[in-house]
């Protein structure tokens, strides 16, 4: 095995298990594993961005995107904030009212994210993001 094939297959390891551990800490709320990569993206962007710059930062489809906010938006992890008076009011308009508000993570979505850096901390001896306190 030369060394790119050791590093794709350490990197495919360390994926795998970001997955195994979000999705079971994220089950624990009733929310899907994925869910886990949106808060972290808006905890280490400052807690806020569009949803579009989320899907870009993402590398998420719109309206994957666009579902998850909705969803962690109704469980208090998130919340929408900005004009969106612009918008065409059809609810075929969503994904566009929502890419001129800022999505910003909440204190319960943040400690979510602390629950998942130790989570990751306890099993690896890494940190993805600030101190789990």
């Amino acid at each position: 095995m030369d060394g790119f094939e050791r590093f794709s297959s350490s990197l495919f390891g360390v994926a795998r298990g970001w997955n195994k551990l979000a999705t079971s800490v994220m089950k624990e709320y009733d929310l899907k594993g994925v869910y886990a990569f949106y808060l972290f993206a808006l905890n280490e962007y400052d807690g806020s961005l569009t949803s579009a710059d989320l899907a870009n930062v993402c590398g998420r489809d719109k309206a994957d995107v666009s579902r998850a906010v909705t969803t962690l938006e109704a469980r208090g992890l998130l919340k929408r904030e900005g004009n969106s008076s612009n918008a065409p009011s059809s609810s075929s308009t969503i994904l566009y009212m929502y890419s001129v508000a800022c999505v910003k993570i909440s204190f319960k979505g943040e400690n979510i994210c602390i629950r998942l850096n130790c989570e990751v901390k306890s099993f690896s001896g890494f940190t993805i993001i600030r101190d789990c306190g």
